[in-house]
């Protein structure tokens, strides 16, 4: 993603290293396969770490959670910034069967890859588009497979109940009993046998499924060996030592979670399991009912609190989300729910404005650059009959912004 925020070259990992020229600063940018980005980590690369400001991963995000890179993304950043801090960003929340599914993938890119203050979040389209306009767009139905229905389930139930109103909270007892019933259906025929101590399991119950979702930002070889399913969780620091890119250790609820068997057991499932895998991928299409969609807005309320509360950044695209996305009208982008400062002349301005910058995505493809993404933007504002003035301090604060949220160099 090219952005006023870096004054770098970015480069695929699929281009040879040897055309890495001398003096240059890297973003390095990787397709979605933990395969190719591990050459982050090979020899060659040791030499240009110094050179490297920031690492980001893009393509298709469908078929590829942020679990995936998640510990190739950790890996790195304590490999080249063991001298200083590494800048990282992610697209994400971009591509989504559910709008549910989009939300959820945002929050695992920051809990998973330990997104920290500065770091940014590519397009995050579903953070901020109308939760209602979406639902009547889709009229009220969503098409997804049997797994991500349980996991997006089982996410709005775990946000929303550390984090939610007493309002917010009239939808757990809906949410658990979906949770439960869609639950059955995704361990049906399977015997959930721990080999260790012969403990056998029934339909799991949400706190220990949100437990085992918590385990998937680790790298799935430690639990690779199901005799190894009782791992140590008398000395859980003693099991973690030199592991800490395998490890989500820098997530603070994780080590409650590994220390629950039943949820290590559960996440073994997940990744080993084949009739699981079957019956999660198993293509389903609901008429959802409206205490879903409103813990879909709530889910999204609190995740856009706890993105600005860490302080991390937004690129937004505004061509590549209009083609994208199901919007029709630039004034419709998450741009102007993400931030609107200094624009009066359009409502209140929000709350919590979170940090953004206006991005080309790939220029080539969607035949623009910067300068015409900035334009964009602002003929969008004049057609709202907004004052000039306005409009020109916002896209300057909007510019300004962007300088700041660049990656430091080295």
């Amino acid at each position: 993603m090219r952005t006023l925020a870096d004054n770098v070259k970015i480069y695929s990992l699929l281009e040879d290293i040897r055309k890495y020229l001398a003096g240059n600063i890297i973003v390095i940018t990787a397709f979605r396969s933990s395969q190719l980005f591990d050459a982050v980590l090979s020899e060659k690369l040791k030499r240009y770490s110094k050179k490297i400001v920031g690492i980001d991963a893009a393509n298709y995000e469908a078929q590829c959670r942020p679990e995936v890179l998640a510990s190739c993304f950790r890996r790195t950043r304590q490999m080249v910034g063991s001298e200083r801090e590494l800048g990282v960003t992610f697209h994400v929340g971009e591509a989504f069967d559910a709008l549910c599914s989009g939300l959820r993938a945002i929050d695992e890119a920051v809990r998973f890859m330990d997104l920290r203050r500065g770091d940014r979040l590519g397009h995050a389209l579903a953070l901020g588009i109308d939760v209602e306009a979406f639902q009547k767009a889709k009229r009220n139905m969503v098409s997804l497979s049997l797994q991500d229905h349980v996991d997006n389930l089982a996410w709005l139930y775990h946000i929303i109940s550390h984090s939610g109103t007493d309002s917010d909270k009239r939808c757990l007892g809906y949410l658990h009993e979906e949770f439960h019933r869609n639950c059955s259906r995704l361990y049906d025929g399977i015997v959930l046998h721990a080999p260790h101590n012969g403990v056998v399991l029934g339909i799991p119950h949400i706190s220990d499924y949100i437990d085992a979702w918590k385990l998937r930002g680790d790298d799935p070889k430690l639990y690779g060996n199901a005799a190894h399913l009782k791992i140590f969780t008398d000395n859980y620091n003693a099991f973690a030592f030199g592991k800490d890119h395998m490890l989500n250790r820098s997530d603070l609820e994780h080590r409650s979670a590994f220390e629950n068997s039943k949820a290590r057991l559960l996440y073994y499932y997940y990744l080993f399991s084949v009739k699981q895998y079957r019956n999660g991928e198993q293509l389903i299409n609901l008429y959802l009912e409206q205490d879903y969609w409103q813990a879909v807005k709530a889910a999204q309320r609190l995740l856009r609190e706890k993105v600005y509360e860490l302080e991390l950044a937004i690129e937004t695209n505004p061509s590549s989300n209009r083609k994208i996305s199901y919007v029709r009208h630039f004034m419709e982008l998450p741009l102007l729910t993400f931030n609107r400062h200094h624009l009066h002349g359009i409502g209140r301005e929000t709350e919590n404005d979170l940090p953004v910058s206006i991005n080309t995505d790939d220029c080539d493809i969607f035949q623009t650059d910067l300068a015409n993404e900035y334009a964009l933007v602002v003929a969008a504002l004049q057609r709202e009959g907004l004052d000039r003035q306005e409009i020109y301090d916002y896209i300057d604060y909007l510019r300004a912004s962007s300088l700041l949220q660049a990656f430091p160099l080295p």
